[in-house]
């Protein structure tokens, strides 16, 4: 099969005495959009994309989108195999590396790659073919042929045609392989650890990637995913658990000795308790939180100030490359004081496990009809840091109780915060904390849900 790579203004074939009847006709005719193999992306009229001349007919015709732009047939076509481009500038093509189809960028007047895009491009696709051998895409049938992508479920809601391609990003997100398996799951392991660095190729959060980066820091790993050993009085299937979050409709009640009454308290990102001990308790035993580093090296020099029953483990979130990234410097910097004081550090920072980042996202894609609907034009969905704790505790525990995970538009987005001006019929969220990304409103009305079927108690 040879390839012919298309500029943006089009593909036109070269017109020949035997060929310009039929030439006018096929450019008369509107084109069905491109889908390529192996991939989920449809490529529209004027997109550029590299098309396969059939062998049988010579190559006389090849299929391309007409975009309407005049002088576009003076453009002769491309030569097969992704040579020179048809038209002059630079552009964007595909190709297929033997693997899958992938962008490349080239010199549409000299065919050449621009310097540095071919590397680039060639470890894309081998990291790519790397996690289709480990599993972690599922794009090939049981027999090995090739397989065209899913087509996408009709969303109910109307979607202009800018909302649809975001929310088509997010059907694509929900219908990932481990997104669909976390959806029937029950049981899943809650922290990262060595035996799933040996059991697993894969690490696979947004930007999936090989579980070889975690070797180097092994030793630092928890050896199994049960967490009962890692804090004094821990438990893997503990009676009562706590959730506390950080929302002003806490400030409504004086749930402190309630909270510090039940087995195990979690709490997402930062905690305050400090002056608020009537209103949150004092416990914490695990503290949840986005991998900054600043954070990470916080929480841990806290710790070890304390004595070891009084010790909170610090679960740093998965989904984020960011987060996991500012996981990897914590564990290396750790090596390093191993190495230069001949003892271990001790950290009380562990990793989330990506399932628990998988079965909290499978929840968030069956509230929102698989990604369909969002609360703002996105193509990402992450659960939030609350969400997740809530999740883990529901998976730890028997009994869970929430607090601090409800919105109340009178009272400030913190409890610790400032309080609003006026009440409003929303809670108002701080632009620095507003990420299009997440969706409290939605994580609130599962919740809500949960507590209805009897899963959880919401107290505020």
């Amino acid at each position: 099969m040879m390839l012919t790579l298309c500029a943006r203004t089009a593909c036109a074939p070269k017109r020949t005495a035997a060929s310009s009847t039929s030439t006018s006709t096929s450019t008369s005719t509107p084109l069905p959009r491109h889908t390529l193999k192996g991939t989920a992306q449809s490529f529209p009229a004027g997109a550029l994309v590299a098309s396969a001349a059939s062998s049988e007919t010579g190559g006389a015709v090849r299929a391309a989108h007409r975009t309407g732009a005049s002088g576009a047939s003076k453009h002769g076509s491309g030569k097969a195999g992704g040579g020179r481009g048809a038209a002059s500038g630079k552009g964007n093509g595909w190709y297929f590396d033997g693997a899958d189809w992938v962008r490349r960028q080239v010199n549409a007047s000299s065919g050449a790659v621009p310097r540095g895009a071919a590397k680039h491009h060639e470890a894309a696709a081998k990291a790519k073919r790397g996690r289709r051998a480990a599993g972690a895409l599922n794009t090939s049938r049981a027999d090995g042929a090739s397989e065209r992508p899913t087509r996408l479920p009709a969303c109910s809601a109307h979607h202009d045609p800018a909302t649809r391609k975001k929310a088509a990003g997010r059907q694509r997100l929900c219908l990932k392989p481990e997104m669909v398996a976390a959806a029937a799951s029950t049981t899943f392991p809650l922290l990262w650890s060595q035996n799933l660095v040996a059991e697993r190729p894969m690490f696979l959060n947004e930007n999936p990637f090989s579980t070889q980066k975690f070797q180097p820091f092994l030793s630092q790993l928890p050896s199994t995913t049960n967490i009962s050993h890692l804090w004094h009085g821990g438990c893997d299937e503990c009676d009562t658990c706590a959730v506390v979050g950080a929302s002003g409709s806490s400030l409504r009640y004086r749930h402190g000795a309630l909270i510090d009454a039940h087995q195990v308290v979690l709490r997402p990102n930062w905690i305050v308790t400090k002056g608020f001990e009537a209103i949150v308790g004092t416990k914490t035993h695990l503290n949840f939180f986005f991998g900054m580093e600043a954070m990470i090296e916080q929480f841990d020099a806290e710790m070890m100030k304390r004595p070891h029953e009084q010790r909170a483990l610090g679960l740093v979130t998965p989904a984020s490359d960011r987060s996991v990234a500012s996981f990897f410097r914590h564990l290396g910097r750790g090596k390093r004081n191993t190495t230069k004081f001949g003892r271990e550090s001790g950290s009380a920072v562990h990793l989330l496990s990506d399932d628990v980042y998988h079965k909290a996202f499978s929840v968030l894609c069956a509230a929102t009809e698989g990604g369909c609907m969002w609360r703002k034009n996105t193509a990402r969905m992450r659960p939030s840091t609350g969400f997740l704790a809530v999740v883990f505790a529901m998976r730890l525990c028997r009994k869970v109780s929430l607090f601090g995970l409800t919105s109340d538009p009178c009272m400030p987005f913190h409890y610790y915060g400032r309080p609003p001006k006026e009440c409003t019929a929303e809670t108002q969220i701080p632009p620095r904390h507003d990420e299009s990304f997440h969706w409290f409103e939605k994580e609130h009305e599962t919740y809500g849900h949960w507590a209805a079927s009897g899963k959880l108690t919401i107290y505020s």
